[in-house]
């Protein structure tokens, strides 16, 4: 074998430590239970498609091959454990230099242990993983490409930037920064094949895209916009500081404003990349909250630069090692605890088996109606039984919204979770730490596809205003719906991040026949409770029994002070 692989290579020694780390995380990823966001991606692999509400279906492949060879949440989690050690060992590759020692490795893997974000996302099942994955293939074969121009880098660099489509809609920002990097790629032919191949195989996507109005994007793009607060600028920061270790944020400070590696093609792209996707989301967070996850693709940009500035001196090896030891060992600490959970942590990756099968033993075989997207699928998850998840508004919408869960439990007495705790008749004290809060409803009739398809909203109302709009709505049901009765009900709904004014129709009175439009007058005065400022404002269901929801699209309303006659 010595004839063929050197046991004594660098390259082998950082193979074992990165196969050793995933073993460790496989241990874990059995016997850890499901995060919320993982729960609900494994009813993406439930249901398979080129696209989701929320992102591109490369994440429910994952977990869809991964639960036809294991079961259990090793099945959810197997496939994306395993990118990590490729992508870590691909980026070596790339990066690495000629006279690499054993030791060089060492800090090489000290480094990649020591990033808090790096360690969560290459355990758990997320688009981020495949997103990760991806990037580095990408750098790989950018590489090869600006190198050689062989036919097959142009290819596999189409089918990596498919691939970083197809994980998350941020990969386009790890492409757009590499093209910017080297603008003599727009003069050269065989980009443009690249670009086409990767067009090609995305095409599904964007066809799945067209067919639901471009939702995906809608809901990124602009139903996530909020008014600024200076909450965010600095949640973000720190969000930074922390996610990519505190105890090295001052090395990559002090690196980048210094003199710069010498760098090539792609060394050069990971550095613009990471600039650009930090410069990217801060400029972002004028919007909104930018989530830590959000900036992932800068962990290879903080590996590289310590990597490449680690022989500069025996004090920054040393403190590397040093750095690196202890947090590789706080991580295994940590994976032991989350096993475990000898500290009796309250949190969504612990007692959901106990705690959902509590609600299982008072649903029994009722269809369980749970307002989060994400413990709804964890209701199905852990206990085999029927549930479904109805948004209400105001509150984020999800995939639920294309599955006909509530439509197989019409006419059913379903147990249906209240966000209010006022309307409950019931309470569970859930092993989780959570209530749940519940009234059972005998004959259940869905409404969520119900839409107010016109109206007209007035871009300004002052208090004391008396509103008049005409508003079309449309039931696509086979069965009437009333609009307006003691338990279905009208509101306009004027909200932002913090607060909310329902302001309830009491004009129209209105039954929807089965399959229909229908036209009403939509009169009402605007109270005194509602303060001045600026809002927006929907249409919503209320069900006295239930969550409301959303029926016409948001638009933006300024609320004036009431007009005084002199």
């Amino acid at each position: 074998m010595n004839k063929y692989i050197n046991i004594k290579s660098p390259q082998v020694l950082l193979a074992v430590l990165l196969i050793a780390f995933w073993l460790v995380n496989v241990l874990t990823a059995a016997f850890l239970e499901l995060a919320n966001d993982e729960a609900y991606y494994w009813m993406y692999a439930q249901h398979p498609a080129w696209g989701y509400f929320d992102h591109p279906p490369m994440t429910m492949a994952l977990i869809w091959l991964g639960t036809h060879v294991f079961g259990g949440e090793l099945g959810v989690r197997f496939f994306s454990t395993i990118l990590q050690p490729i992508y870590l060992f691909l980026f070596y590759l790339i990066i690495r230099r000629k006279d690499d020692t054993r030791t060089d490795v060492l800090l090489y893997f000290l480094i990649t242990s020591a990033l808090p974000i790096l360690q969560l996302y290459g355990l758990v099942a997320v688009p981020d993983a495949p997103l990760l994955f991806f990037t580095v293939l990408f750098w790989y074969f950018y590489k090869q490409f600006t190198e050689t121009e062989s036919s097959f880098s142009t290819l596999m660099m189409g089918v990596s930037i498919a691939g970083l489509a197809y994980s998350k809609y941020h990969g386009a920002l790890v492409v757009g920064f590499t093209f910017l990097s080297n603008l003599r790629l727009f003069r050269n032919r065989r980009f443009y094949v690249s670009l086409l191949t990767a067009l090609v195989l995305f095409l599904p996507h964007l066809l799945w895209q067209y067919r639901y109005d471009f939702v995906s994007f809608h809901y990124h793009l602009v139903d996530r916009n909020k008014h600024f607060k200076w909450v965010y600028p600095c949640a973000y920061l720190l969000n930074l500081l922390l996610v990519y270790n505190p105890l090295f944020v001052w090395l990559y400070i002090k690196f980048v404003l210094s003199k710069p590696v010498a760098e090539n093609l792609v060394e050069r792209a990971v550095k613009v990349t990471c600039i650009g996707i930090v410069l990217f989301f801060a400029c972002s967070t004028l919007r909104g909250y930018a989530q830590p996850q959000w900036t992932i693709p800068i962990s290879f940009g903080c590996i590289w630069i310590l990597y490449k500035r680690e022989r500069e001196s025996e004090a920054l090896c040393k403190y590397i090692k040093w750095v690196g030891g202890v947090f590789l060992g706080l991580m295994l600490l940590i994976r032991v605890v989350a096993v475990f959970n000898p500290l009796h942590i309250q949190f969504e990756v612990f007692d959901n088996k106990t705690s959902y099968n509590q609600i299982k033993h008072i649903a029994g075989d009722r269809p369980v109606m749970i307002g989060n997207y994400a413990r709804a699928a964890k209701y199905r998850f852990y206990t085999g039984g029927e549930a479904f998840s109805q948004a209400g508004f105001p509150g984020r919408n999800s995939q639920w919204m294309f599955w006909d869960y509530d439509t197989q439990a019409k006419g059913k007495e379903v147990i249906f979770e209240c966000k209010n705790e006022k309307r409950a008749t019931h309470k569970i004290a859930l092993k989780n730490g959570e209530n749940f809060n519940y009234r059972r409803v005998f004959n259940f009739l869905p409404m969520r596809n119900v839409k107010v398809e016109t109206a007209v909203m007035p871009t300004e109302v002052c208090i004391g205003d008396s509103v008049y709009m005409t508003v079309d709505f449309v039931n696509p049901y086979n069965y009437a719906i009333p609009m307006a009765t003691a338990e279905v009900g009208l509101e306009w709904l004027l909200y932002t991040t913090d607060t909310t004014f329902a302001i309830v129709d009491t004009s129209s009175r209105l039954m929807l026949a089965p399959e229909s439009r229908g036209r009403a007058g939509v009169a009402f005065e605007v109270p005194s409770t509602v303060e001045v400022g600026k809002y927006g404002a929907v249409f919503r269901l209320r069900n006295d029994t239930s969550n409301v929801w959303r029926l016409s699209e948001s638009k933006n309303v300024t609320v004036k002070p009431a007009v005084v006659n002199k």
